[in-house]
């Protein structure tokens, strides 16, 4: 079988140049299709390799490390000159980066992504959901998470989004009730105390989900907090959460409305219930994901 033809392609160009009409190239243009061709296949490991400063720091799962040198020379030594082969390592290299980890495009990170889809897909079908009670006891015995693979920074967004919507949806001033010193909350009310534990729980995730390594098993108490207000809140709207969540789903506006009016509660508490739900299974699915027994 004849081999494939290879084409290149830099920042501005739709059509991509075979390696002959490559070779034909002033050496300055050159030097732009060998970085562009770098950058699409090779990226800093930060970007989505795991890294555990206990077992020695980036974990190159998805291939590598790569260096520079030998990727580039081994794609283009045949046919373009040492010197600008030089000069674009030195270019890659100058921000300190020494091990490359696969990009998105390279073979090598294809192969290891499906590979891992297809274990977790087999392993979710086999195995129990872990519930917080499990997650926290696995790191409370010394379990080590792992972060930065594919799919867990988009988690961690995900987890961000919604509670920044729950922010927005928690009233500036309740009054207080259950349990304190101050009137009884009115029927239907979320107490304001209960407010202030959202608020704390909610501010500990996201204080840790922006930072590198993040303190998995202070959000995984914080989600525990989360969980428990919710299930004070779903005895509130006297129905179950996860049927709530069901009825209402994503939705906003007319279908708050009337459920608010079938329920007697105010307008905000269906939506601050089912927008605590989504953060609460999140949280759990992303704790579970960085857990490598779950």
């Amino acid at each position: 079988m004849a081999k494939a033809t290879r084409y290149y392609s830099d920042d501005d160009s739709e059509i991509g140049v075979t390696p002959s009409q490559l070779k034909r190239f002033a050496k300055a243009r050159q030097r732009d299709y060998l970085l562009h061709w770098f950058h699409q296949n090779f990226e800093d490991p930060a970007q989505e390799t795991p890294y555990n400063s206990q077992e020695g720091g980036y974990q190159f799962i998805w291939g590598g490390p790569y260096d520079a040198q030998e990727e580039i020379e081994s794609e283009f030594g045949s046919f373009i000159s040492e010197q600008v082969i030089e000069e674009v390592v030195a270019d890659v290299e100058s921000d300190g980066i020494s091990d490359w980890a696969p990009g998105r495009n390279h073979a090598d990170h294809e192969h290891a992504r499906n590979e891992w889809e297809a274990e977790q897909a087999e392993r979710d079908a086999e195995e129990p959901k872990p519930n917080l009670g499990m997650i926290i006891a696995a790191l409370e015995r010394g379990e080590n998470p792992r972060y930065g693979d594919v799919g867990e920074k988009d988690q961690r967004q995900e987890i961000l989004d919604r509670l920044e919507q729950l922010e927005r949806l928690l009233p500036a001033q309740t009054h207080g009730g259950i349990g304190h010193n101050n009137p009884p909350a009115e029927a239907g009310k979320i107490d304001s105390h209960l407010i202030s534990d959202i608020r704390e729980a909610s501010s500990v995730i996201r204080e840790e989900l922006i930072k590198s390594e993040p303190n998995a098993l202070e959000v995984a108490k914080a989600t525990s907090r989360l969980s428990i207000a919710l299930s004070w809140i779903g005895k509130k709207l006297d129905i179950a959460i996860d049927n709530f969540s069901k009825e209402l789903g994503g939705t906003a506006g007319k279908a708050v409305s009337v459920a608010a009016a079938a329920y007697g509660i105010e307008k905000v508490a269906p939506t601050i219930a089912v927008t605590l739900n989504h953060v609460v299974e999140q949280a759990t699915h992303w704790l579970s994901h960085i857990i490598t027994q779950f």
